[in-house]
């Protein structure tokens, strides 16, 4: 008979891991490091058919940053209205779905950034 051994993380690594992310999701940007917000965009399936079908585009933002500051950058970046910004925090990264207000707007930024 032979015994299988599985080894665990320990919780104590992985709870101080989720108490980093939400500490530095409450962090404040300054001012002047508006241009940091927008990090890159996210060109999977499922976000490519955002773009398609939702007129929304997904981008990897900074940790610190909140739905104002997004939305600000995304409209002084893009040129174009920000109807709803929409955030999660997923594997040691901060993901933010833009809905635009003017129907195709998406597919047109996702063409200057080279998505599609």
């Amino acid at each position: 008979m032979v015994e299988k051994t599985v080894q665990k993380t320990p919780v104590a690594k992985t709870a101080s891991k989720v108490k980093q992310a939400r500490a530095l999701a409450h962090a404040v940007i300054p001012a002047g490091e508006a241009a940091k917000v927008i990090q890159y965009p996210i060109a999977t399936e499922k976000a490519v058919s955002g773009i398609e079908t939702r007129n929304e585009i997904t981008l990897v933002v900074s940790m610190a940053a909140n739905k104002k500051q997004i939305k600000a950058d995304a409209e002084r970046m893009f040129g174009a209205k920000v109807l709803k910004v929409r955030t999660a925090i997923q594997m040691g990264r901060k993901k933010a779905v833009i809905k635009f207000a003017k129907a195709g707007t998406a597919s047109d930024v996702a063409a200057k950034l080279k998505i599609m």
